[in-house]
């Protein structure tokens, strides 16, 4: 697990939630002064991955990351390595998915 204080070269602030296949936190970019999302996967999914799988992760998360629209959030990094794997995005503020989609429906952002 990494250190709760950093994980690579990002400030963490806090933790935002989690879900199946990891934690989310919020945190600070300080070369770029802005903040991010980073989700950290659970070591038993790419932690202990073939380093072929490792770069197809890798090789995915940059390629996404060259996607541009206004409703999907730009990955800026990705790393795997035997100690923690993870994915930085741009930090999108208002909370979760969630709190928007209900079971069976999608209501809308203002109500």
């Amino acid at each position: 697990m990494p250190d709760l204080n950093r994980i690579g070269k990002y400030l963490v602030k806090s933790r935002l939630g989690e879900g199946t296949s990891g934690v989310v936190y919020l945190a600070l970019d300080e070369f770029s002064q802005s903040e991010v999302a980073i989700k950290v996967y659970e070591s038993d999914l790419l932690g202990k991955m073939p380093s072929h799988v490792r770069l197809q992760f890798l090789t995915e998360a940059s390629l996404t990351g060259r996607l541009e629209h206004p409703h999907i959030a730009r990955i800026l990094d990705a790393s795997t390595g035997d100690d923690v794997s993870y994915v930085v995005t741009e930090y999108v503020p208002g909370g979760s998915l969630a709190d928007i989609i209900a079971k069976d429906e999608l209501r809308t952002a203002t109500g």
